[in-house]
């Protein structure tokens, strides 16, 4: 600051000595002025960059829970399956249990759909549908083995159980492309 005075003082004469305070005082009165908008603009990006990221975390975490309401109903799913296929013909505690489970797991991933597509796609009932879809082939499937008894093994099972084989790749293909649109939508948010 001594070396911008000198040199202020310099330049307007050594009678001046007013005149170059007045200068510096505006020179330093500048200098505050472009600190004090580089420390507001500074602020506002930090701000948006916290909303930025309280959005994106509200929106990953709709996306991870759904994703693991997925996962938890494939599984369920599956293990469903396995029991019930063979036990189609008789009463088991054990797939009645399993079918109470897998039926909490269809309602769990619904209401993640919901907030899934309320916080991020907000899209209507696009992912609704879909859980809504996977409940309806699990329904045909049940159906499925109540009302068809248990082919002979010798009889060729794969082709006695041609619809109920098109009905299971049909809940799989399905599990596999929502698996997929949510992974997108997690890199989408990440």
């Amino acid at each position: 600051m001594l070396i911008l005075f000198c040199i202020i003082n310099y330049l307007c004469g050594p009678f001046e000595f007013d005149y170059s305070l007045n200068i510096i005082s505006s020179v330093g009165s500048f200098i505050s002025g472009v600190a004090a908008v580089i420390a507001s603009a500074a602020a506002v990006m930090a701000m948006n960059a916290w909303v930025h990221k309280l959005k994106t975390s509200e929106h990953l975490s709709c996306i991870w829970a759904a994703n693991t309401k997925l996962s938890k109903l494939q599984g369920k799913f599956g293990e469903w399956y396995v029991v019930k296929y063979p036990k189609r013909d008789e009463q088991s505690d054990e797939v009645e249990r399993l079918e109470n489970v897998l039926k909490n797991s269809f309602i769990d991933f619904e209401n993640s759909c919901h907030s899934l597509e309320s916080v991020v796609t907000k899209e209507r009932d696009s992912w609704v549908v879909e859980a809504k879809f996977i409940s309806s082939i699990y329904n045909d499937i049940k159906n499925y083995l109540e009302n068809n008894p248990r082919p002979d093994d010798s009889a060729g099972i794969l082709k006695e159980n041609e619809e109920l084989l098109k009905l299971t790749n049909k809940i799989f293909m399905l599990f596999g492309k929502l698996i997929e649109e949510i992974d997108k939508l997690e890199n989408q948010y990440s």
